[in-house]
């Protein structure tokens, strides 16, 4: 997740397309927290990509969406319509 973020924040867009599908790869044979991909869309900039990780993390009840505005690097998704509706679904924490 962290070479993602690197690549994204140099501006690697191939790298980090490649680290995207490492880490869907490696989903698929062992536990991957899904806001890993997450972080490295928000490196992007790629907010459908973001909230797309960040929804799937409320269906699979990621213990980390507790700590989601609190997260400086997702602080640019609180402008985002779908920003409280996430929360809404998250519910109280």
């Amino acid at each position: 997740m962290l070479m993602g973020v690197t690549y994204a924040m140099a501006g690697n867009r191939k790298a980090v397309e490649e680290e995207l599908a490492r880490l869907r790869a490696l989903a698929q044979k062992s536990y991957v927290p899904v806001v890993y991909p997450a972080f490295v869309c928000v490196a992007l900039n790629d907010l459908d990509g973001v909230f797309d990780a960040l929804y799937q993390a409320c269906e699979e009840r990621s213990s980390y969406l507790i700590f989601l505005d609190l997260q400086p690097a997702f602080e640019n998704l609180r402008l985002d319509p779908r920003h409280k509706d996430l929360l809404k679904r998250i519910g109280p924490r």
